[in-house]
Order: structure tokens, then C-alpha cells, then sequence
């Protein structure tokens, strides 16, 4: 679905929910404790079905001139998710009222899943296995 929006009688704006879904991508790219976007099951299956392209998790429904964003994102462990989602939720609003005039009604922030710290292996087994060849 596009959005139309008529400037001065010298024609239409359609501005895509694609287009949507990259300016929501940038505006949460920079925001320490965010690692990524993913897509859920059913995302990846309406795409496939549809060959809707989009940005993997990230769905933008545009009525009028009012868009509700829904944001599937992935955190790193340790941040406090209630302040980190705020923050995507204000960045995400700015960026798109700034960039497309549109009126966002909401900013929805699905976190699907949380990144965890990698945990090293420890020295004596990589030194044992060299010794070993």
C-alpha cells in the first residue's frame, strides 16, 4: 500500500512502505544496545508468498497520511530494555515525521530476542590441541 499526499495541484507523493522501513532501519542503526532487526515466521512467509521486498523486520502500515511502524528487534544482554525501547521509538518517530511529513500514530517494539556476551574458550585447550599435532 502507498501513501499519496497532493502537493500544491502539481501532482501525487507515493512514499512505499519500503521506504518507511529504511528510514525506521537507520534511525535505530546508531542506538547503543541495539544489535539488529530480524523477521518473524510469518514475515518470512508473506515475503516469500508475495515477493515483497522490505526491510526484514520492520512492517509499516500507511492510512492516509498516518503510518504505524512495527519494529522486530534483537538486544544485546545487559541494557535495560524499557529505556532502549523508548529510545527506538523516539528516534524512529523523528526520523520518518522529519524525512517524509507523515504523522506516525505509533511506534511498536517487538523485542524477539536478546543477544548474549560470546563466551571465550579457555587457553589450556587451544595449547593442549597444538601440542597434540
Amino acid at each position: 500500500m502507498n501513501e499519496e499526499k497532493n502537493l500544491n495541484e502539481l501532482g501525487n507523493v507515493k512514499i512505499s512502505e519500503e521506504v518507511i522501513g529504511l528510514l525506521a532501519e537507520k534511525a535505530i542503526k546508531n542506538i547503543d544496545g541495539v544489535i539488529g532487526l530480524t523477521s518473524n515466521v510469518v514475515e518470512s512467509l508473506v515475503a516469500m508468498v508475495s515477493r515483497k521486498t522490505g526491510v526484514k523486520g520492520v512492517n509499516a502500515d500507511i492510512k492516509n497520511e498516518n503510518v504505524s511502524i512495527t519494529l522486530h528487534t534483537v538486544i544485546r544482554f545487559g541494557v535495560r530494555i524499557p529505556e532502549i525501547a523508548w529510545q527506538i521509538q523516539e528516534n524512529v518517530k523523528t526520523v520518518v515525521e522529519s524525512m517524509t511529513g507523515l504523522t506516525v500514530d505509533k511506534v511498536n517494539v517487538c523485542v524477539d530476542g536478546v543477544q548474549f556476551p560470546e563466551e571465550q574458550q579457555p587457553v589450556v585447550e587451544e595449547t593442549a590441541a597444538e601440542e597434540a599435532e
